[in-house]
């Protein structure tokens, strides 16, 4: 993506896709929505497909932003 080569600091806030690696499927998307609040605080936008849902690749996704 040009744009992320010119400031590779945009590079935080596109969607990163959740992979299943031992099928290489996509099983869900990932992204911060804004900076951080004054508190700290922060949102992250997730979703898991349904077929995928309850296998934990959500916690795994969160803990690796």
């Amino acid at each position: 993506m040009p744009q992320v080569k010119l400031n590779p600091a945009l590079n935080i806030w596109f969607v990163r896709w959740i992979v299943l690696n031992s099928t290489n499927e996509i099983v869900g998307s990932i992204s911060f929505h804004s900076k951080s609040d004054t508190a700290g605080m922060i949102e992250i936008g997730l979703e898991i497909h349904p077929k995928f849902r309850n296998n934990g690749y959500a916690k795994e996704a969160l803990l690796g932003m």
